[in-house]
């Protein structure tokens, strides 16, 4: 290995790189960063010069990274994140209504009407700040961890042992949800429920989790008739269908509230979820992020009580 002269990289361009691996887009990296897309093209060519390496290539009409890049990328996101730790840490104050801050949360999109009530509850206390909501994906646990995202909603289990750390919010209830007037209420039933087509999420745990767990304890094979690709198109789909969803409450409550949809109980038994918000422990003394984490608590604890049975 030979050393490399960081006084030949501006550090600005790091930032750039880091953000441009983890949205592999020019034009998102532009938007995220707040320049111009020629600007942030101009920034990928210099770093593709100085590192003498493309970084980002097209595949199929996607950006991916080059294997240089993916080697990179842990140890360019650990190090800047070691950095901004180093910056907070020199100045103890924060002050919550002058911070610029960008806070980025990650979760699973049914929890869109907690992200209303935290946008609030930021926007209120400090409002030059900005809140970022990203879906959940593999890279969160790493990324929360060296600070590139500031925390994670997710189950309550064992992540990251020892650098998160685990503030449980609440629990996930299950029932079922379909048309006003669906058939399948009006005799329901294990029968009932197992005989209609469902909808799917498609999550990581989309077939194996808590709903096809139940069914197979009672013998029931549960017929998927669509699979979406979130939990917020869920609602107009059985509105207009006669398909049937088995999931959390906070999915799909404000179409029940507003007279959209039916619910009912599931007819079997389906344990319900504890979900908790994860920070990073390394992090913990951060003032931006002891001020935040506490508020995304209490919104979260709120919203997901709002919900339960």
């Amino acid at each position: 290995m030979h050393d490399f002269d960081l006084g030949a990289i501006d550090l600005n361009l790091l930032v750039v790189l880091q953000v441009l691996l983890e949205e592999r887009s020019v034009s998102r990296t532009a938007r995220r960063i707040g320049r111009s897309q020629s600007a942030t093209s101009h920034a990928l060519a210099r770093l593709r010069q100085q590192l003498d390496d493309p970084l980002l290539v097209s595949v199929q009409g996607r950006m991916e990274p080059s294997p240089r890049a993916r080697e990179l990328a842990p140890g360019l996101a650990r190090s800047l994140a070691a950095l901004r730790d180093a910056l907070a840490s020199a100045s103890a104050s924060f002050s919550p209504g002058e911070t610029t801050r960008k806070f980025r949360l990650a979760g699973p999109d049914f929890l869109s009407s907690s992200a209303a009530r935290l946008i609030a509850a930021v926007t209120r206390q400090a409002p030059r700040s900005r809140i970022e909501f990203l879906g959940t994906g593999r890279s969160m646990v790493e990324d929360t961890i060296v600070g590139a995202l500031d925390a994670f909603v997710a189950p309550a289990r064992t992540i990251g042992a020892g650098e998160l750390e685990v503030a449980e919010v609440g629990r996930l209830e299950f029932w079922t949800f379909g048309r006003k007037g669906h058939p399948a209420f009006a005799r329901w039933s294990e029968a009932e429920w197992g005989a209609w087509p469902h909808v799917l999420v498609r999550t990581d745990a989309s077939r194996g989790g808590p709903v096809d767990k139940a069914a197979a304890r009672r013998q029931i094979e549960r017929r998927i008739g669509a699979v979406l690709p979130r939990f917020s198109m869920v609602a107009p789909v059985l509105a207009d269908s006669d398909l049937l969803f088995t999931g959390p409450r906070a999915a799909v409550a404000a179409a029940v509230e507003v007279g959209a949809l039916d619910a009912r109980e599931p007819p079997l038994a389906i344990p319900p979820i504890d979900l908790a918000l994860y920070t990073s422990a390394r992090l913990a003394d951060d003032p931006a992020l002891a001020w935040f984490r506490p508020l995304a608590e209490t919104v979260l604890r709120s919203e997901l009580a709002s919900h339960a049975a």
